[in-house]
């Protein structure tokens, strides 16, 4: 019986478990605000983040689109959703003064 016991926690010790909702808006908040830190005149100007559409609205009438990334589980199984990452944003989010020749 010990064995079985120890081999079951040893087949599951590297599974992946899905996130509590509140663990997960903690995860992409922290996403999106990294994304801020790295393009100040988007951040300067932000506005509102929303963690349910994935967004980040910024200057005048600009918003920064963000996309979960596949899951990277197996069929059949449950697991964590996919990261999120930046995927497109309406406006320019690097200030002209900012851009490079």
């Amino acid at each position: 019986m010990n064995r079985l016991i120890a081999l079951a926690l040893l087949v599951a010790a590297p599974a992946w478990a899905a996130l509590p909702p509140q663990a997960q808006n903690l995860r992409d908040l922290d996403t999106m605000v990294r994304w801020l830190q790295h393009h100040p005149h988007a951040a300067n100007t932000v506005q509102r983040i929303d963690l349910q559409r994935h967004t980040i609205e910024y200057g005048d009438h600009c918003v920064v689109i963000f996309k979960r990334d596949a899951p990277p589980s197996t069929p059949g199984w449950v697991g964590p959703v996919g990261a999120l990452r930046f995927e497109r944003s309406n406006c320019p989010i690097v200030a002209p003064w900012e851009a490079k020749p």
